[in-house]
């Protein structure tokens, strides 16, 4: 693991930072697909999928906004997936009769059966993580919350970005410098 001589973006050029924070957000995501995908994969769901089950679950029912806080996906995103779920008979959504516009989810008895197999096949963890030790943990989730907040705010600057018009070029797709 690399670590930051001086600690604070003023002693990092820029660009090393952002690198850096890229290839390890990638690295992340890479390392819990390579764990996730065959847990949940043997159930025909994806780890996105039993995210928002359990999300839905732990909620006992809820609608598709709370699903959205819940798991930080977004509405659009959210309601193809509950489509999906509820086509597999992992799901039901219910339509409001007071107001068509809320849906209310709850998981079907094939989508718990499905989530306690998932959860089962996860006890492997509980060992890493006891080897790991209590500071190591502690350390992960203090350095999560903290990248998550960066990411917050840069999500926040993310449309005074996205407003900046970027220069045309002649030809599509990425370029190289060569």
């Amino acid at each position: 693991m690399r670590q930051i001589k001086n600690k604070g973006l003023r002693h990092m050029k820029a660009d090393a930072f952002r690198m850096e924070m890229w290839r390890n957000l990638f690295r992340i995501k890479y390392c819990m697909e390579k764990i996730m995908d065959p847990v949940t994969q043997p159930e025909g769901l994806t780890p996105l999928q039993a995210l928002v089950l359990l999300a839905i679950r732990n909620r006992q029912v809820c609608n598709i906004r709370a699903l959205c806080d819940a798991t930080q996906i977004t509405q659009s995103n959210a309601s193809t997936l509950c489509k999906k779920l509820e086509q597999a008979g992992f799901l039901y959504r219910v339509r409001s009769k007071a107001d068509e516009r809320v849906v209310t989810l709850s998981v079907t008895p094939a989508g718990c059966g499905a989530l306690e197999r998932i959860l089962n096949r996860l006890h492997f963890i509980d060992g890493v993580l006891e080897q790991a030790g209590p500071e190591k943990l502690d350390a992960i989730l203090a350095g999560a919350e903290a990248t998550i907040e960066v990411l917050a705010l840069l999500e926040r600057a993310a449309p005074d970005i996205q407003a900046q018009r970027l220069p045309q070029t002649d030809k599509p797709g990425p370029t190289t410098a060569g």
